[in-house]
């Protein structure tokens, strides 16, 4: 039983879409560091690491279509995360409806589930 835990198949391993998503985050860190700012890109690499992972994900839409509507949800998110922040009553409506259509997104179209699991993030954790 221990030895099917630590078995280790390496035709699972996908080099590809790793490289693109850690080349994604670095320019997102590197630029933040370039601009004087650890935090600001930690927190790009971040959101590139969130939608980069849309890009390994099969889908039937183009990998293009995908990424781009990640990012202008997590995008949406985050600025109605940070503009509600500061009122508590607000905030909690926001998540609510966030959710909601997240979980919408997923009911009715299963494939576009990292796009609106990306959105609430971007609400939640960087609004």
């Amino acid at each position: 039983m221990l030895a099917d835990v630590v078995r280790f198949d390496p035709r699972g391993v996908r080099v590809g879409g790793g490289l693109r998503i850690a080349v994604g985050a670095s320019i997102a860190l590197a630029i933040g560091y370039a601009n004087g700012s650890w935090a600001a890109g930690a927190a790009a690499a971040g959101g590139a690491l969130s939608v980069g992972v849309t890009a390994v994900v099969p889908s039937p839409r183009p990998r293009v279509a995908v990424l781009t509507s990640t990012a202008a949800a997590m995008a949406l998110g985050t600025f109605i995360g940070s503009s509600t922040s500061s009122y508590a009553g607000l905030h909690v409506v926001a998540v609510a409806l966030f959710t909601f259509a997240g979980g919408l997104l997923v009911a009715v179209q299963p494939a576009a589930a990292a796009v609106g699991l990306n959105a609430i993030v971007g609400l939640v954790v960087y609004g």
